[in-house]
């Protein structure tokens, strides 16, 4: 059992009611219990891992902060590593790399006796543990002060809005938030439901819907056109983006009607010139969590190595950032596809320069430089979605063949004839509304780049902006029939 989209939009407002309810002193007990009872609606014994964690590392910070000297308290810092590292490592990558140690051994004829855990990957593990991580790393340099309130750390570390999926948040930005006495505010409040229900539009309207097709042809890429694997994995980019930034609205949005405010984790990044620009506003807070406790720490060790050093840094951070997301060969391609595509713009950049002055075009330089950057978006996330490397290779091998666009062809090709297939073709209509809200999403978008759209629309008669509203709730419940589809990032 877990919330789904609309378990979720009655379990929030009690909390939010009773929130504001409540004197300032018991406040945090509220939010504490709330995020235990949403974690432990997808396994109660979870909970015992993120309350393991939450122990070890307010322990660990708490003993580091008695201690001036660095050398002192790196003990502490490695308990809060090994455990949070190994804990991850046991649920998340045993039975990966075990099983990978098997197949080495057959291949040597040799015996080999580890037994494959039979465990499941706690929701959020990634997250919960990298933020965690993060509090214990900032209080051995010094960066913050550790926290002495036991249940104010356990929320932080356990905050409901963004526990299973994220933004990852450093605790110098949410600890003293959650000291802090909010009052109910309307406006803000309504700035906070507006963007929960555009994270839903997103989810329930664009992603879950365009999710249909995106699984049917990556499900049996084999015998495919070259066209309709194109669409697939441009339609997976579109899935992805509108599934994860729609969690990621939710869980600002949620956060911010209770008067807190976690960093945003998307920035319209379909709008990137280069792949180094689409990471900084893609998945913010895991970028910019790799940037600060992997590439930096490594480049301070290779530093003397000049530009071989920075992308030797690069690679590393691009490795472990693909291996976060999964125990997968194609998470560690997807890294290592991408370590390559940023090392290179960041070894050439020079060169780039003097080309991009060369054409002197400002807005064909951006341009050209839009296309490369989404057709290689669209090329790494192909790893990211496909079921093994094997059928990745075989996907972009294939993206040029058999450009005929025959509908009777197409319908041929993916068989409808077993019932996925039919479930793509009886949601056909929907799944073409889908793309119709993706290009206004999209247009949006285009605006939000120009300037505040949330200030344009305060702007017009209050008839007007309500309607919009309407129309954006009725169209999340009219799309939400039959649409069981979790959070893609959940798994991570």
């Amino acid at each position: 059992m877990q919330f789904n989209s609309f378990e979720y939009l009655l379990f929030f407002p009690i909390v939010v009611i009773v929130y504001y309810l409540l004197p300032f002193r018991f406040r945090w007990l509220l939010l504490l219990a709330a995020s235990y009872l949403f974690y432990m609606t997808w396994n109660p014994y979870f909970i015992l891992l993120i309350m393991g964690s939450t122990l070890v590392d307010f322990y660990c910070g708490n003993q580091m902060a008695k201690l001036p000297d660095k050398k002192q308290r790196l003990p502490y810092l490695w308990i809060s590593l090994a455990f949070n590292i190994g804990l991850l490592f046991m649920f998340k990558y045993f039975n990966f790399f075990n099983e990978n140690f098997a197949t080495l051994f057959e291949f040597l004829n040799l015996s080999y006796m580890i037994p494959a855990l039979d465990i499941l990957l706690p929701v959020g593990i990634s997250f919960y543990t990298f933020q965690t991580l993060s509090y214990t790393i900032d209080v051995y340099y010094g960066r913050i002060k550790a926290e002495k309130h036991l249940g104010i750390f356990a929320l932080f570390v356990s905050f409901f809005p963004q526990l299973v999926a994220g933004p990852i948040e450093r605790a110098k930005n949410l600890l003293p938030q959650l000291h802090k006495e909010y009052t109910f505010d309307f406006e803000r409040v309504k700035k906070g439901v507006l963007l929960i229900l555009w994270g839903l539009f997103k989810k329930v309207v664009i992603a879950d819907k365009v999710g249909i097709l995106v699984e049917v042809i990556f499900s049996a890429p084999e015998g495919l056109s070259g066209i309709v694997l194109l669409a697939g994995a441009i339609l997976f980019c579109l899935q992805i983006y509108c599934d994860f930034s729609g969690y990621s609205d939710i869980a600002v949005g949620s956060a911010y009607v209770l008067g807190i405010k976690i960093m945003d984790n998307f920035r319209r990044p379909f709008f990137a010139s280069s792949m180094s620009e689409m990471w900084r506003r893609w998945h913010i807070s895991i970028s910019t969590w790799t940037n600060d406790y992997i590439f930096r720490p490594v480049m301070l060790k290779v530093g003397s190595k000049g530009k071989v050093g920075i992308i030797y840094s690069l690679m590393v951070t691009f490795v472990i950032l693909g291996i976060w997301h999964g125990a997968n060969w194609t998470y560690l391609a997807f890294g290592i596809f991408h370590g390559t595509i940023v090392s290179f713009e960041y070894g050439f950049q020079k060169q780039l320069r003097k080309f991009h002055k060369w054409i002197s075009n400002k807005k064909l330089v951006t341009v050209g430089g839009w296309c490369i950057t989404i057709s290689l978006w669209v090329i790494g996330n192909i790893f990211f979605r496909a079921d093994s490397l094997t059928d990745a290779f075989y996907i972009i091998s294939n993206l040029a063949n058999d450009w005929t666009f025959n509908i009777e062809e197409i319908k041929t090709q993916l068989a409808l004839n077993n019932e996925m297939h039919w479930k793509l073709f009886n949601n056909r209509f929907v799944i073409a509304l889908s793309l119709m809200a993706a290009v206004v999403m999209f247009i949006i978008h285009y605006f939000q780049e120009k300037g505040s759209v949330r200030a344009q629309l305060e702007k017009a008669p209050r008839l007007v902006r309500y309607s919009l509203y309407s129309a954006l709730f009725f169209s999340i419940v009219l799309f939400s029939t039959n649409s069981n589809y979790q959070f893609i990032y959940f798994q991570f």
